[in-house]
């Protein structure tokens, strides 16, 4: 029983790795307890990856030590979820949930009772209210909880918007009015437009690390699988030997071009001046974060704007665990109130 302290295990499960960060809180001091990062087969096939997985959350359960009084954070996957934006009367939270529900209802024609949804207050206007939220299908969640359970853990606490675990580590003093967020991971990149801190929009593109996996692969004989492990691990592009400028700089003007046309697309149907907005960008860790803002700064995007790597908290260890699940646990501890991570390591953003 956890009497003078709280642990939060954060999850982080895609379809590459699956990595985890134990975090335990006393007082407002933060401790990673445990972590890592577990790698699937690349050419196994979506019944033997789903027993990889589930093997390897058993194995997370052992090393960190799962106890039922844990805080359990894990993710959910983008591609997977939609983001709506909607302006409803104000009222209280649940007539909002039912009244989101019949209007999603009309506007996809999908069953109310087989949808759950999730807010992000934009703003007010008089009696109205403006509403992001957060759309997935009941099935997606229970088959989530179902495969935890299989794994011997209890149901999660939080199952959490993929795309918001780095802004769990965020220094969001740093954001102004108006800011554009991409996040690129390997299962596609994750593009949001921030106003006054909040998310104002949302839109997944299908532009992946995955691609720049296969780039690496084709042009330096290394298997995709190695491909993939060097860049989520965050190791040197240099590992492959080879001088990579080229693959990276034509894998990120792609991506480039990608941002910028979905949001010059949304700016431009609300008539917002882009032009004082910094584009803040993140990977899978902090090396390829770099990699990808200095690549994309290259490229000119929105006008040449100011291109920064996401900000995070000076305290964040961002070099001794997986980032990702970092950020889930530290979702959990945000449950019970803030913490000061007491690693020696500062974020070097």
């Amino acid at each position: 029983m956890q009497v003078f302290y709280r642990d939060s295990l954060g999850i982080e499960i895609t379809s590459f790795y699956v990595s985890h960060v134990k975090l335990r809180k006393k007082g407002k001091r933060l401790k990673i307890l445990n972590s890592g990062i577990k790698f699937a087969k690349y050419t196994a096939d979506e019944g033997e990856r789903h027993e990889q997985i589930l093997q390897f959350l058993k194995e997370i359960k052992k090393e960190a030590k799962y106890d039922i009084e844990d805080i359990l954070v894990v993710n959910f996957p983008m591609d997977e979820l939609l983001f709506w934006r909607m302006t409803l009367p104000k009222m209280n939270e649940e007539q909002m949930k039912n009244a989101a529900k019949i209007q999603i209802n009309k506007e996809l024609n999908v069953p109310i009772e087989d949808i759950i949804l999730d807010f992000v207050d934009i703003g007010v206007s008089g009696v109205m209210k403006d509403l992001g939220i957060f759309i997935t299908k009941v099935q997606t969640v229970n088959r989530i909880v179902s495969m935890l359970r299989s794994a011997g853990f209890d149901e999660p606490d939080v199952v959490d918007v993929d795309f918001l675990k780095y802004l769990h580590l965020c220094d969001k003093n740093r954001f102004s009015t108006l800011d554009f967020v991409a996040i690129e991971s390997f299962e596609g990149t994750t593009i949001a437009i921030i106003q006054e801190g909040k998310i104002a929009w949302m839109e997944v593109s299908p532009i992946s690390l995955m691609e720049l996996a296969y780039m690496l692969s084709d042009n330096y004989g290394v298997s995709v699988e190695n491909a993939l492990k060097i860049l989520a691990e965050g190791s040197e592009i240099g590992s492959f030997g080879k001088d990579v400028s080229e693959i990276l700089d034509a894998h990120y003007r792609n991506t480039g071009l990608e941002i910028e046309k979905l949001i010059r697309s949304f700016a431009s149907s609300r008539k917002m001046d882009i032009g004082k907005a910094t584009l803040y960008l993140f990977s899978v860790n902090l090396r390829m974060s770099n990699e990808f803002a200095k690549y994309i700064e290259n490229t000119g995007i929105l006008g040449g704007i100011p291109v920064r790597v996401l900000p995070l908290r000076n305290d964040v260890p961002v070099f001794s665990a997986p980032i990702g699940a970092l950020g889930l646990a530290y979702r959990g501890v945000m449950e019970v109130g803030e913490g000061i991570f007491i690693s020696k390591e500062k974020a070097k953003t």
